[in-house]
Parts: C-alpha cells; structure tokens; sequence
C-alpha cells in the first residue's frame, strides 16, 4: 500500500492577548513657597513609611474539564487528580465532568457547533481527524517543544498523534496506548485441556468447545451494538495481515477470504454466543464474560480492571494477543487515548498546565496501572508493575516480535467512525439476524470506505 502522505491545510493560528497593566500618572501640583524663617522648633518625631500594600490577589482562573469515558473505574481516578491538582496551587481551579463513553461524541458535537466547548476534554483517538477538520481543537506544538518533560515521551506515541493530523501538528497528549486483545477464561481452557489460541482455527475451536448450552455457557460475546463495528474492523484486518488500502487507493475490505471470515464468525450468534449480542455493547459484553456466561471477549488492554473486580483469582482469566492473520504474521491494531485542548479556550497556558499535572510519572503510572494500558511517559516503562502483569508483558511482547505488523486503521478519514457506528452496525444486525450476507455488507463498507478516501484526498490533501 503506498503511504498517504499526511500533508495539507495550514495549522490553525493562536491569537493570545494579554491585558497591560495601567500607567501610573505623574503629579502636576504647585510646589507652595517657602516658609518665612522662625524660631527653631524641637525635631518632630519620625514617622514610619507605611508598609507596601499586599499585591491584590490574583483571579482564580477557572477550567471546565471533560472526562470522555466516565466509569466506576476511571472517573475516581481523575477526580483523585483533579483534586490533588487543585490543592498544590491557588491559581488554576479545574471542574471536572464525567460523561459516559457511548454520549460523549454527541456531546462534543453539540459543543463544537455551538461554540461552547470546555476547555479540555478526552479523546478517543479516532475521533481526532473529525475535530481537527472542523478548527475544534488547539495546536500543541509550541507548548511540547517548549515542556521540560518532552523528553520523557515516547516517541511513537507523539509520532502516531502526528500522522493522524492532516498538517503533522500534535492535538492530541497521548496519556495511554491500547491494543485489542482476547480475554479468555484461562479455568475453563485448563478443565478441557486446551491451550491458547494462536491461529483462527484454534480460536473458533476453543469457541466451540468451552460452549456448553445447557450450562447456559457460551464460547464466545460478540459486541453486536455500540462500538461493534470499530472492533469488528480490526478483528477482521488481524486475520486479514494486509493493508487497508491498495496502491489505488481503494478499499480491501470485501476481498474474498476477508468475506469467508466474516461469514464463519456470525455465524456463531446465537449457537455459541448468547442472543442478546446483537444488540450488546462493552457494558453488555463485559458482563457476559465475568459473570461466567461467555468463555471469550474481544475488547482491548483497557478491560484489565473490570477482570479483577469480577474474579476471585488472577489464575482464571488470561489475555492473548489476536491469533496471526492468514499470511502467518500478526497485524496488531494500536491506539492511544489521552486529552485536547479546545481552540475555543481563553486560557491555554493554564489548560497546558493541567494537562502537564497529567502526564506526569506518577500520574501516568497510577492511571495506567489501575486501568491496565500501556503508559505514554517513558520513566513508567521502569516501574515494576509493568513487568509483572501479564496481560502487559504479553501484549508488549507481540507488539516487539519480529514480523509483527502495525494496521494503519485510517482514523485520519473524518467520516470513518461515524460510517463505523451509522451505517455498519445497523448492518452488522442484520447479518447476524440472517438478514443481510456478508459479501453486502463488506460491499457497502468498501463503497463508504473508497468515497471517504476520495473526499479527503480531494478536499484535505490536494487543498
């Protein structure tokens, strides 16, 4: 596939004003004639000079912070940094709001075409071409290159931030990198004498022996709502291992092995997984698994926590990274999560300043190890608890194998997520419910895919 060269419009311009302090005036009174002489008078006792007034005190400066995926895990952790970073200064206040993953587009999208965007917000990496292209969002450059701890980035996170900007800016301060990844029930393989997953066959093959209907245990959950479509996609190009696009440009999404996998994994609705899928999203699905109903799940690092909570023993649930694609190597999605400052805020340096507080090790490393993603500040990679998870070591491990590959999912298409959750998971449904094939349904995508990458050569590259 040739490269897209990521090229375009001119990065938005930052206007900041500051306020001069007032000029004070000069004193034009009549100096009064000098005194006739008189007889010399004892010495008056000297007064002291008044002591300089206290400087007034400065005004709070006030940010409204949005938290993009707001859930009994994560929100306690941000409101524990919020917190904490209100305390250490008397300068900067921060007002936290949680919004739950699936609103949270919406909302910012009501926001941004009202004109009334908080000040700093979360973002899904997949949502970041739409709001560049829509001058939503600020440009961070000049204060990264100007930040102390810069060097603490890892470089492939910025350079990732970077190629999904049509100018290269940075919009986005990466806070976690995530990876999708299989859950399964380590127990449940164990009393079947299975091992691990490492290609598709083996896969669907664990599916098929850990169900057991009359347990009411199902081998697998497919996440037929929310979000489905988005982890469909990358499942797919995982036993694809070939590029998104071809040398023209066109999609490859409806090629005939990719439709023949398609077909053998719907396939397992309603025999190996429980009929409410088709209309299940993460709640939905991350229930299945740990209440003991479905045997695997397909999310991402992220789900670590929700593992813990619902399982006794860290010995019954095990992460693996996708089986190897058709070709024999992995093709391993990446992402990464973190924050933005909107273009619309009139205190950047203040908003920059908390997203700093952020970023830093300790910050970065208590997020990271309570959620279970991979951090973004370097100093993290040193700290034990890295080595010691497995779903981490695993992961990190896969990503660093000779041959592994990186899938260039193309969030730089501003329409991509919205043709993910407008147009395919309806038809995701209908494929599932035996009402659509597969071949139609990859069809449609290539056709939306091919329009989207011919609008944004046009209208973002050649502009």
């Amino acid at each position: 596939m040739s490269k897209i060269m990521k090229i375009g419009f001119l990065a938005l311009v930052l206007a900041l004003m500051f306020a001069l302090g007032a000029c004070t005036g000069g004193n034009n009174a009549t100096q009064p004639a000098a005194p006739t002489a008189t007889p010399a008078q004892p010495a008056p006792a000297t007064t002291p000079a008044p002591e300089p007034a206290p400087p007034a005190p400065a005004e709070v400066v006030r940010l409204s912070f949005w938290n993009e995926n707001a859930d009994p895990t994560r929100s306690p952790i941000l409101q524990d940094m919020v917190r904490r970073f209100n305390e250490s200064q008397d300068r900067i206040y921060v007002e936290y709001t949680g919004i739950p993953q699936a609103d949270a587009m919406d909302r910012y999208n009501v926001a941004i075409a009202g004109g009334v965007t908080p000040d700093i917000g979360g973002l899904q990496e997949n949502w970041l071409s739409s709001f560049i292209l829509r001058d939503a969002l600020l440009p961070l450059d000049q204060f990264f290159d100007n930040w102390e701890g810069r060097d603490y980035m890892l470089p492939s996170t910025i350079a990732s931030v970077r190629s999904n900007a049509p100018c290269g800016s940075i919009f986005m301060m990466p806070t976690s990198v995530n990876t999708q990844t299989i859950w399964v029930r380590a127990d449940w393989l164990e009393e079947h004498g299975l091992g691990l997953p490492n290609t598709w066959d083996e896969f669907f093959h664990v599916i098929e022996t850990l169900t057991d209907r009359d347990q009411l245990r199902y081998g697998h959950t497919i996440r037929g709502g929310s979000g489905g479509a988005h982890a469909f996609f990358q499942m797919l190009y995982s036993f694809s291992g070939e590029p998104i696009f071809d040398e023209n440009n066109r999609s490859t999404i409806n090629r005939p092995a990719n439709v023949a996998f398609t077909e053998r994994y719907f396939n397992l609705y309603g025999d190996f997984t429980p009929e409410a899928d088709i209309t299940a999203g993460w709640t939905e699905i991350a229930a299945n698994f740990g209440m003991g109903i479905s045997a695997t799940l397909v999310h991402n690092l992220g789900s670590y926590q929700n593992h813990v909570d619902n399982f006794d023993s860290y010995d019954m649930f095990v992460a693996i990274p996708p089986p190897v694609s058709q070709h024999g190597h992995r093709n391993l999605a990446t992402s990464s999560i973190g924050y933005m400052i909107f273009a619309g805020t009139p205190h950047p340096e203040e908003a920059w300043e908390f997203l700093t507080f952020i970023l830093s090790q300790e910050n970065n490393g208590h997020w990271n190890q309570t959620i279970g993603q991979l951090p973004t500040n370097g100093q993290v990679m040193d700290e034990a608890w890295v080595s010691e998870l497995q779903h981490i070591t695993i992961m990190m491990e896969a990503l660093a194998a000779p041959g592994t590959t990186s899938m260039d999912i193309p969030i730089f298409l501003p329409e991509f997520a919205t043709i993910a959750s407008r147009n395919i998971e309806p038809a995701m449904q209908q494929v599932m419910a035996g009402q659509m094939g597969a071949q139609e349904m990859l069809d449609m995508w290539a056709r939306y895919l091919d329009e989207a990458m011919a609008e944004y050569v046009t209208h973002v590259l050649n502009r």
